[in-house]
């Protein structure tokens, strides 16, 4: 019998790549990357490199779930909806308690719905190998990726010493740096990107929510009859809100000794802002990219995003700017700034 499992986080809103991304229309239901798939049908058709459809579960927010039904086709009760939001820590627990009543011998392999991953055989093949593993030893691996810049947009992963020819133990987590400190990070070489993908036994993973996050697990355990019942939907509705609102890293990978990380050698990008489109798009004359044709004169490593074709010049002295536009709304803004717009968005949409 196949023990392994799938779990795809898709529920976020993905403001960081406003105004493509809202509320109503979140990325990973949008062919972001301009290959004909949303960012989540292309999570999906990898995770059937793993296992079957049936072993396949989707964590959303309740407004998404016929968006996720619509664009994918796993069984309609793989589709858990979160009635609030509560961060990963929860509804990925929630995910592997389901799992575990299922299989108690269960792997699951966790991974967000928008990422771009390439090629998908490596990848394929070394998410297999860390299930292997995490069947065998009871660990919480995650998956890093090796810097190739000085990003202050993700979080690192120091590891230390070799537990196997292909993994290393955490020495700690850092959350999002300042530029100094990832300069820091890049030029000492014993820093990962922290991907947000993992592998573990649901087992384990349940054993650590209880040790560190044991009133959520005390939540998901009360109804544990109710799970996998006619009974589940209506016990998640009336008793998630309970859940503390914490991320999985916060909450059980800072906390954990059984942590390991595997760094990837496959190229991976979160596609969580416009700059992380640029670096995975083809650039086109002076480094630019443009999703429809345009005329660029001495201007320079610029990403533009319009909705339909409109004649367009670009002229010198705009230089790495990101333009994208929305029905709604126009985004300006210079790349080395868009972590800001996160910030400014509640003023933004609300017309302030």
């Amino acid at each position: 019998m196949d023990h392994n499992y799938c779990v795809i986080i898709s529920g976020g809103i993905g403001s960081r790549f406003w105004p493509k991304s809202t509320a109503d229309h979140p990325k990973q239901f949008q062919d972001v990357t301009g290959v004909g798939q949303s960012l989540l049908q292309q999570t999906y058709r990898r995770m059937l490199g793993i296992t079957s459809s049936d072993k396949i579960y989707v964590l959303t927010h309740k407004d998404y779930v016929q968006k996720v039904a619509d664009q994918i086709d796993v069984p309609r009760e793989n589709i858990l909806p979160e009635p609030v939001r509560r961060n990963t820590a929860p509804c990925i627990a929630y995910a592997c308690i389901k799992i575990y009543q299922r299989d108690p011998k269960a792997s699951v392999f966790v991974a967000p719905s928008d990422h771009f991953i390439a090629p998908e055989e490596k990848f394929i093949s070394e998410v297999q190998s860390a299930l292997d593993y995490v069947a065998r030893y009871p660990s919480l691996l995650t998956f890093g990726i090796r810097p190739t810049h000085p990003s202050t947009g993700y979080g690192y992963i120091r590891f230390g010493d070799a537990v196997s020819e292909s993994l290393h133990r955490v020495v700690n987590f850092t959350e999002k740096p300042p530029a100094d400190l990832a300069q820091k990070f890049l030029l000492q070489g014993d820093y990962l990107w922290n991907s947000g993908m993992f592998a573990w036994s649901a087992k384990t993973l349940l054993e650590e929510v209880a040790s560190f996050l044991p009133e959520l697990y005390d939540v998901l355990n009360e109804g544990l009859s109710d799970i996998n019942t006619p009974r589940e939907q209506a016990y998640i509705d009336d008793h998630f809100h309970r859940c503390p609102n914490i991320s999985i890293d916060h909450g059980v990978m800072e906390k954990s000794s059984k942590i390991v990380v595997k760094p990837a050698d496959f190229t991976w990008s979160d596609i969580g802002t416009w700059n992380s489109v640029y670096d995975i798009s083809p650039k086109k004359n002076l480094e630019n990219v443009c999703n429809v044709p345009a005329n660029f004169y001495r201007a320079h490593r610029n990403i533009i995003s319009l909705n339909d074709q409109k004649k367009i010049a670009v002229i010198q002295g705009l230089d790495d700017f990101i333009v994208a536009e929305s029905q709604e709304a126009l985004l300006i803004c210079h790349r080395d700034q868009e972590q800001e717009v996160k910030s400014f968005l509640k003023d933004i949409t609300q017309g302030r």
